[in-house]
């Protein structure tokens, strides 16, 4: 399930931004939506910072839990920053009711050098956590980061796509002529079918190996690479480059500003 593939994430102390986690299709202007979402790097230490409240720590393990946690946000405060432009940069075009990816090259550049710069490290915060805890924390830790995860995509499940549609007032026509456009764009993605099944059986293999005694990386390296965020902002940009055209102005207007303030909450 896809559960298994955002835990991933997780629990490397930092993740991707423009992971979604929701098995829902997008909807109204969720391409740009998607793609200006919540920055994933600090929803996830979220996640594992409540989860590791739930697993027994000496104090000792504590300090330096705290420090690793403490780290992986300053680490990637730079995306964060990038990201913040990309959106930015996104929803100027949403305005214009066209995707021009040639003028996006320098800020989506930006952001993917910058989970580039953080990946090693993000790499090596997530095998001291392992060799940090004892076998019967880290099975603490695994299970309270699935619960975590479990009850946000159930209170979120379809939420924001609904909300967006709502806001941006889409009429029944509207909403029909989207679906299509969304539904052409799934039916010709069987190379992104194969590259997130890959990603889902290489995200089960390192959660199983961090339960164990011996934990290791080998195979994990496209989750930790900028191939993955790459293809998650074409897919969103080509969306974006279907949903927009099927808006009026004014709910351009109203997505544009929603990009630039809001999270999308998948």
């Amino acid at each position: 399930m896809r559960l298994t593939k955002c835990l991933a994430w997780g629990l490397v102390t930092g993740a991707l931004a423009f992971t979604a986690c929701s098995g829902a299709e997008p909807g109204p202007a969720v391409a740009a939506g998607q793609g200006a979402s919540e920055d994933a790097t600090l929803a996830h230490l979220g996640v594992l910072r409540e989860a590791l409240d739930q697993v027994s720590l000496r104090p000792d393990q504590k300090a330096e839990v705290e420090q690793l946690t403490s780290a992986a946000k300053t680490r990637h405060e730079a995306a964060r920053a990038a990201h913040v432009a990309l959106r930015g940069a996104v929803a100027d075009q949403v305005l214009t009711g066209k995707i021009d990816r040639a003028a996006l090259k320098p800020q989506v550049e930006a952001l993917l050098a910058a989970i580039d710069g953080a990946r090693p490290d993000d790499r090596a915060a997530l095998v001291r956590l392992h060799d940090l805890l004892d076998k019967a924390q880290r099975e603490q830790l695994v299970t309270a980061v699935e619960s975590s995860f479990r009850a946000r995509m159930r209170e979120r499940k379809g939420h924001g796509i609904r909300q967006w549609a709502d806001d941006l007032n889409l009429s029944d026509q509207q909403r029909d002529q989207i679906r299509a456009a969304m539904r052409d764009q799934f039916q010709h993605d069987g190379e992104g079918r194969e590259h997130r099944q890959a990603a889902h059986e290489r995200g089960r293999r390192l959660m199983q190996s961090f339960r164990e005694d011996k934990f290791t990386l080998d195979g994990a390296a496209p989750l930790f690479g900028r191939d993955k965020a790459e293809r998650r902002i074409d897919r969103m940009l080509d969306l974006a480059g279907a949903a927009l055209p099927i808006l009026r102005p004014e709910q351009r207007a109203i997505a544009a500003q929603k990009i630039r303030t809001e999270p999308f909450r998948h």
